[in-house]
């Protein structure tokens, strides 16, 4: 009787089973190489003046920019300049920052810079400059490595509105309070 001899490679499966498994890690490779966010944002409109005097305009923004928790990390009224902190759900991410990555995020934060400038003694320009650091996984982390990863994102400008807007109705209202009848 003749002795048979079985491929070297055998591991009790065959051949399809291997290009199976190649073909799922193609896959997996595949579905890592995400589009990341791009090099060059859609311009946001940051950038407002208003018809306050500087002292004012700091005063207004400080409570504008506060007033939903923000995390102030810095402040100083002679350079005019304000840094602030804003946690942002994962969720809502696709809200602040463009998102064309793919990723799960699992947390992120909004650091904002506001530069106020005054114009002339009845006149204050407010700029508002925005990123969103992301930190979270994409198809290859989580069927590979494993690892998690941290990206920065491009504003799309909502919170640059919404602080613009918001100090826009303080100043209103404090006009409108000092009106006489």
């Amino acid at each position: 009787m003749k002795h048979i001899s079985q491929p070297i490679l055998h591991f009790g499966v065959g051949r399809w089973h291997i290009e199976s498994i190649l073909a799922c890690v193609v896959l997996v490779i595949s579905a890592g190489c995400a589009t990341y966010p791009p090099k060059v944002a859609p311009a946001v409109d940051n950038s407002m003046t208003f018809s306050v005097p500087y002292d004012i305009a700091w005063k207004k923004l400080l409570e504008a920019v506060t007033q939903d928790g923000e995390l102030v990390t810095s402040a100083a009224k002679d350079s005019g300049f304000i840094s602030l902190q804003r946690n942002v759900v994962p969720g809502d991410i696709g809200l602040y920052a463009h998102d064309d990555t793919g990723m799960w995020w699992s947390q992120a934060v909004a650091h904002i810079a506001i530069r106020i400038s005054p114009q002339d003694e009845r006149a204050t320009t407010i700029a508002i400059n925005l990123k969103v650091d992301a930190t979270g996984r994409d198809a290859f982390d989580v069927l590979i490595f494993g690892r998690t990863r941290e990206m920065t994102l491009h504003s799309r400008g909502y919170l640059e509105k919404y602080y613009l807007s918001k100090f826009s109705k303080l100043v209103a209202a404090m006009k409108t309070a000092e009106t006489p009848p």
